[in-house]
Parts: C-alpha cells; structure tokens; sequence
C-alpha cells in the first residue's frame, strides 16, 4: 500500500509497486482493485517532481530532464 504521496523519497516505493503490478499476468491484473491508487500516486510524484524542478529553477539551480535537482 502506497498511502498519501507527499514528498519525492516515496518515489522508490511507487516505482516498487509499479514494477510489482507489471509483473503479475494479464488475469492477476484484472483481480487488482486499487490500480488507480497507483495511477494517482505516479501522477503525484509527477507533479511534486514538476513543482521541485520549479522551485530550483527559480533558485538558479541546474535541473536535469529527469526531474533530480542538482545545486551548482
């Protein structure tokens, strides 16, 4: 269970659950109910990832394509 998704460190643990979920065959997929759960976590990383890259480009800080923050 991924819970709330409030700060990128979680970002291992939803990667873990996805590859979880890309590993089971197509008939244990159907048997997940809470796919969207995953789904909705992913999109939230995104968008703190999104919102960290803006933050540091505002700092002047490098932000590769990736999302990571690199301060010079």
């Amino acid at each position: 269970q991924i819970g709330p998704v409030t700060s990128l460190e979680q970002e291992t643990t939803i990667a873990s659950a996805r590859a979880a979920y890309e590993a089971l065959t197509e008939e244990q997929k159907a048997l997940v109910t809470n796919y969207q759960d995953l789904v909705n976590a992913e999109l939230t990383l995104q968008a703190l990832k999104e919102q960290a890259a803006a933050a540091a480009g505002a700092e002047g800080a490098e932000v590769p394509a990736d999302g990571t923050v690199v301060t010079p």
